[in-house]
């Protein structure tokens, strides 16, 4: 296993994104601070996620990795917190469970914060994909007309099935 270097820099910019999340929960919903906050903080992560992303190993072993790493915990900490979700909400059906697993309307119902994981887990495998059998001109444009594309259909409510809107949205910043 080759050792890789970590990018104090970056680790710092995930420090202060991580920091200005938990601070943009607690302020006022049309605070001037938790707008400007909002405006920035979940790009920042993306692109952090598209800078340090390695796309020299095959696809098998990159797949496995952003499973451990992005799967792996949206599971976990989704069945971690199903039990609160259930004692606070009156009879809820297996199939709604389901459907609220798999973002069938687009997002996660209970503990919200978790739609990052599997829509990051997609961009990801969108981009390897891309980087390794496309032109650069063609990675470009297929960025360019997701991101216009995404714009659309976030705006108009769209595509709002299994987070495909955000994936949309949120590729270019990756």
């Amino acid at each position: 296993m080759v050792h890789k270097q970590r990018i104090e820099g970056i680790d710092l910019c995930k420090a202060l994104g991580i920091c200005l999340v938990v601070l943009g929960h607690f302020l006022e919903t049309d605070s001037l601070l938790k707008i400007c906050i909002y405006s920035f903080h979940v790009p920042l992560f993306f692109v952090l996620s598209g800078y340090t992303q390695n796309e020299n190993s095959d696809f098998s072993e990159f797949l496995i990795r952003k499973i451990k790493t992005l799967l792996i915990p949206y599971f976990i900490y989704f069945i971690l917190s199903l039990p609160y979700y259930l004692i606070t909400k009156t009879q809820v059906s297996l199939i709604t469970l389901l459907k609220r697993f798999f973002m069938t309307n687009g997002r996660v119902i209970w503990n919200s914060p978790l739609w990052f994981l599997p829509i990051l887990f997609v961009i990801s495998i969108i981009t390897y994909l891309l980087v390794k059998h496309c032109h650069i001109y063609l990675q470009l444009s297929i960025g360019v007309g997701l991101w216009l594309l995404g714009f659309l259909v976030y705006q108009n409510n769209v595509l709002n099935r299994f987070g495909i809107n955000k994936i949309i949205f949120c590729y270019l910043s990756f």
